[in-house]
């Protein structure tokens, strides 16, 4: 019966320790993802604004006379 018992909380302890470890690691990837995204759109936004500078120096606004 003790045989049983220190089974039983052995594969307690294994499952709890596996358990942690996946929710550790989905954690981790989803702190590492969160992270690369935030990297990715404000990369997309300052590209945008760059691109924009680019593209007004080389075909700057034309001034456009209200006055009619």
């Amino acid at each position: 019966m003790a045989v049983a018992a220190l089974v039983f909380v052995y594969v307690f302890i294994i499952t709890f320790i596996i358990v942690l470890a996946y929710y550790l690691l989905v954690g981790i990837l989803k702190l590492i993802g969160f992270i690369l995204m935030s990297i990715a759109i404000y990369l997309g936004f300052f590209l945008h604004w760059l691109i924009g500078k680019i593209y007004r120096s080389i075909f700057p606004r034309r001034k456009v006379d209200c006055r009619s």
